[in-house]
């Protein structure tokens, strides 16, 4: 009797818990929170070309508009960069990549060098 009560409550949480996560999913696709949020999400993800990507095809208009706005930021930074260290902005835009991938959270999603978006672990 215990086991079916405890099996049956299992199931309820698991379902509660699933449930909950898809309809987060769902809010987040159609929400333009921060970028913060879409990366905790699975939404986007930093790339080795030293830019955010956007790994999902649904993404709110919202976040689409920051990502663009972050990116053109750093192409300004990696320009200063460029001329200040007199080399060429791909060679900054790479190492910029490397850090920022460095810096991101385990669990977020990161780009390899074959070009995949993997979780970072």
């Amino acid at each position: 009797m215990f086991t079916k009560l405890k099996s049956r409550t299992t199931f309820k949480r698991l379902f509660t818990f699933f449930t909950a996560m898809s309809l987060l999913t769902v809010s987040l696709l159609s929400w333009g929170g921060t970028l913060t949020d879409a990366k905790l999400a699975g939404l986007i993800g930093e790339g080795t070309d030293g830019y955010i990507g956007i790994i999902q095809t649904k993404v709110a208009q919202d976040i689409k508009n920051a990502v663009t706005k972050a990116n053109k930021t750093r192409k300004e930074k990696y320009n200063v960069a460029a001329q200040k260290g007199n080399t060429s902005l791909d060679k900054v835009e790479v190492i910029g990549g490397q850090r920022w991938i460095k810096k991101t959270a385990v669990g977020n999603y990161i780009q390899n060098a074959a070009g995949d978006w993997i979780k970072k672990k």
